[in-house]
């Protein structure tokens, strides 16, 4: 089921309803600057996200969310704790725990607006 999050797009911040799917994809749209042809052809082969990269799922539900947890915690400046990850826009960021039940930053437009 999608969640609802904002997103840093091409286009700035938008609103959209995620999967872990279109999460995936944008995360590497994000890293190559937008460009699809980067994506297509990114050379970072042990990215945890690398095979997720063009909006495929190779692997089993089960996989792909430890996968998005991996990058997660790689990605984290929280010593390895995406629980307490602050890239709010991040299209990870509802998936950051292992599920999308999080709905703490649904309609939520500002960091700032959380205290």
């Amino acid at each position: 089921m999608p969640v609802k999050h904002e997103v840093l797009t091409k286009n700035g911040k938008e609103m959209r309803d995620l999967t872990k799917k279109i999460a995936l994809r944008l995360r590497c749209l994000n890293c190559s600057g937008w460009g699809y042809k980067e994506v297509k052809e990114c050379k970072f082969t042990d990215c945890k996200i690398y095979p997720y990269r063009e909006g495929d799922n190779p692997n089993s539900g089960v996989q792909r969310m430890k996968d998005l947890r991996d990058y997660c915690k790689w990605c984290s400046v929280e010593g390895g704790e995406p629980k307490r990850c602050q890239d709010f826009n991040c299209p990870l960021w509802p998936f950051r725990k292992g599920s999308a039940t999080d709905k703490s930053r649904e309609g939520v437009s500002t960091p700032t607006d959380l205290f």
